[in-house]
């Protein structure tokens, strides 16, 4: 997500917040499918992340008028969708699986079932992870977080948030390599 769309859906939420029900449509219709996304990989299961957005949302509009805008929107963001996902999986104590890679456009057969290949590995490396080290992952390198922010969304320290990230590195790679021999 770029700067300007975190600035937009800002102030729809804040609009949101003194009641203006079309702003909150668009901050939902914009929103939804990034927090859909982070909550398909956290939890690993098409229906519960549905539900587990569906919530996020929820939240998110019971509590914008406790939103103060003084911090970072997306580290916010992102701290709902990391709590009500770590709630799925405390509830359903299951380690998430079946993370789903997206092919990209004009790519051969043969492309297509190598990146369907290695997605399959790295569902597998990702569902294998730690929770605090796969949600770390996944605000830095597909939600596109800074440290500073994934740590605030993740209610820890950034020395933290850097070893998690690291130490699932190193896991993604070895699971990986594992794989291919």
């Amino acid at each position: 997500m770029d700067e300007g769309l975190i600035a937009q859906a800002e102030t729809w939420l804040v609009a949101a917040a003194g009641g203006d029900r079309e702003s909150f449509h668009h901050f939902y219709v914009t929103l939804q499918p990034h927090i859909y996304r982070f909550c398909r990989r956290m939890l690993g299961d098409d229906d519960r992340a549905h539900d587990a957005c569906q919530e996020v949302f929820v939240d998110l509009h019971r509590n914008a008028r406790r939103y103060r805008p003084d911090g970072k929107f997306r580290s916010f963001l992102f701290t709902v969708a990391a709590n009500r996902c770590r709630k799925w999986l405390r509830k359903r104590r299951e380690t998430p699986v079946d993370i789903v890679v997206e092919p990209h456009d004009h790519q051969t057969p043969e492309d297509e079932l190598l990146a369907r290949e290695l997605g399959a590995r790295l569902d597998r490396a990702l569902a294998a992870l730690p929770d605090k080290q796969r949600a770390a992952f996944l605000l830095v390198y597909e939600q596109h977080l800074s440290y500073e922010e994934a740590a605030e969304a993740l209610n820890a320290r950034v020395a933290a948030v850097k070893t998690w990230i690291y130490r699932a590195r190193q896991r993604l790679q070895r699971a990986i390599e594992e794989e291919q021999t």
